[in-house]
């Protein structure tokens, strides 16, 4: 679950046609079933994707955290095993199964979001001029 999730429930919970741009899945089909409310070890087959600055991608999945980049350099870090993320397991042997499927969460098509000179821009660009 991510907060992304708390858009398309809302509207659900009113009775109200789902809006196509919300990105995020309703919580009410759980709400009946109650059980990810109750045991959080309810199966939940989604993960949460973020993004900052054109092309970096972050996935949250139950076990992992996946990033790409802009530059094509990732991240895959054991959650569970590895909780402070320190150890990067990009180029383990036994970790490219678990790499495919997250990569397979990447979206397919990037799209400019904000407008030219918004705050993130201004963040993004300020993080790109540090890097450097």
């Amino acid at each position: 679950m991510q907060l992304l999730d708390l858009y398309p429930t809302l509207p659900d919970l009113a009775g109200l046609q789902p809006d196509p741009q919300h990105e995020g899945h309703s919580l009410v089909p759980l709400l009946s079933l109650v059980p990810l409310l109750k045991n959080a070890q309810a199966d939940w087959p989604h993960v949460a994707r973020s993004s900052f600055g054109p092309g970096n991608v972050g996935i949250v999945a139950e076990d992992f955290r996946y990033i790409r980049y802009q530059d094509g350099s990732e991240e895959l870090y054991n959650r569970q095993a590895d909780p402070h993320q320190w150890h990067n397991l990009v180029d383990q042997p036994d970790s490219q199964q678990t790499l495919a499927e997250h990569r397979a969460w990447l979206p397919a098509d990037y799209h400019p979001v904000l407008e030219t000179g918004s705050t993130g821009h201004k963040a993004y660009e300020a993080a790109e001029a540090n890097r450097r």
